[in-house]
């Protein structure tokens, strides 16, 4: 009963709850992501559509979790506020990090993917901010200039392809797991 006061009071929950919610994010972020990666790209078992490398695979999933950690960092700043959002980023962010981590197999590897992820996040943070529409803001806009149009524009030309209906695809694809991402954090109760 305090924490509804709390909350209706306040507007947002508490430090410690918004930090456990972030915790219980991770995981399903992480192996969510990765699923609909995986399921997306495939075209038979072990071929993507740029083949076989697993390097870009890895890269892909990679490209596709810092995604949509920048879009839920936007949505926590909208719903929570900079403090609230501030407490849940900063516990998801090493949160998602150790989920990653644990696919190293040295400590040395577990290292270097450590620094390489911070590096290519905050890079990312920088890039994505520059975008002010995530998609299209109604039936008449397009969809240029958005964080999805052009985040699927340069996943096309990392993966190789040229064709347009690709690029399409991979904006779709994009908005229907930052959807879907959300509500299963909001069906799993780790959604503010």
């Amino acid at each position: 009963m305090f924490n509804i006061w709390r909350k209706l009071r306040d507007g947002r929950e508490s430090d410690k709850e918004l930090t456990q919610k972030a915790k219980e994010a991770s995981p399903l972020l992480v192996a969510f992501v990765t699923q609909a990666t995986l399921d997306f790209y495939k075209e038979e078992p072990g071929r993507f559509w740029w083949g076989d490398d697993e390097r870009m695979l890895m890269a892909v999933v990679l490209g596709d979790v810092l995604l949509q950690l920048h879009l839920l960092d936007r949505f926590a700043f909208r719903d929570l506020g900079e403090e609230g959002r501030a407490v849940f980023m900063d516990a998801l962010l090493p949160a998602v990090r150790d989920v990653l981590t644990r696919r190293c197999q040295t400590e040395e590897e577990a290292r270097q993917f450590d620094e390489d992820l911070r590096r290519e996040y905050n890079e990312k943070q920088l890039d994505y901010a520059g975008y002010e529409k995530v998609m299209p803001k109604g039936r008449d806009d397009t969809a240029k200039d958005t964080l999805f149009w052009e985040f699927a524009k340069r996943r096309a030309a990392d993966i190789g392809t040229t064709n347009p209906i690709r690029t399409f695809e991979i904006n779709l694809h994009t908005m229907d797991v930052t959807i879907n991402l959300v509500a299963l954090l909001k069906r799993a109760g780790c959604y503010w």
